[in-house]
């Protein structure tokens, strides 16, 4: 009896040594793939994706005379050049409505998610005559697909000029208007969703600032100009 005992013990704890060196074993490969994982997970579906506002501007033309030497004799020169002038917005009303879509790769769930973004921003012409106005979008992620993209100027939808990590649509406005441009498309991304109101650490101003964020997952995380989801600001993990 005390040998068929100390039999099943043994059997037992064989077993426990061998799932543990098992579970060990995938555990470790998982860990050692997940940047692997992530990584094509992210070439068909998308990376984090970080939206800053658009820039408008308009140009005008400079006239200036310069002084150059040619064969030993200074000659006065005109030259003309355009200027771009960035004018500020003056109120943002942005919206994102983020889904949950949780994608496997191997033994890994990655946090990936649908976005519908939509910013209603106005901004006025300064100056005392028409001008042509560029909009320029600054596009959240050079990885990642894009639906229904769309600019309007005061309800005109304009044609859109796609150019590596930005798109650009130009819209004309009347001396000293104040306009109205609308920004709406819908796409992808992994873990984080931002906005950001400048390109680097400095510190931006915004007038008249509405974000609104729906989602279908649990809390999020205001941080400075960043709305990260919770969970150290990534989306909340499958089956959490």
């Amino acid at each position: 009896m005390l040998k068929r005992i100390l039999a099943i013990i043994a059997i037992f704890a064989c077993t426990c040594i061998a799932w543990m060196i098992l579970g060990t074993s995938i555990y470790l490969r998982t860990e050692n793939t997940g940047s692997v994982l992530s990584s094509r997970v992210a070439s068909t579906w998308g990376t984090a994706q970080e939206q800053h506002p658009p820039v408008t501007s308009y140009v005008t033309k400079v006239t200036k005379t310069v002084e150059t030497e040619e064969n030993g004799k200074k000659i006065k020169k005109t030259e003309t050049r355009d200027v771009s002038n960035v004018v500020p917005l003056d109120s943002s009303q942005i919206s994102a409505d983020l889904h949950i879509d949780y994608r496997q790769k191997g033994l890994l769930w990655f946090s990936t998610y649908r976005v519908g973004f939509a910013g209603n921003y106005t901004f006025q012409n300064p100056t005392g005559q028409e001008e042509i106005f560029t909009i320029k979008l600054p596009l959240p992620s050079k990885q990642a697909v894009y639906d229904g993209m769309e600019i309007s100027l005061d309800g005109q939808v304009l044609p859109l000029n796609f150019a590596g990590a930005e798109v650009t649509a130009q819209g004309a406005l009347k001396a000293n208007a104040t306009c109205a441009v609308r920004i709406a498309y819908r796409s992808q991304g992994q873990d984080n969703w931002t906005y950001k109101f400048s390109s680097g650490d400095e510190v931006a101003r915004v007038k008249d600032l509405h974000l609104l964020v729906k989602t279908d997952f649990g809390g999020l995380i205001f941080r400075r100009i960043h709305c990260l989801p919770q969970k150290s600001g990534r989306l909340p993990r499958a089956g959490s």
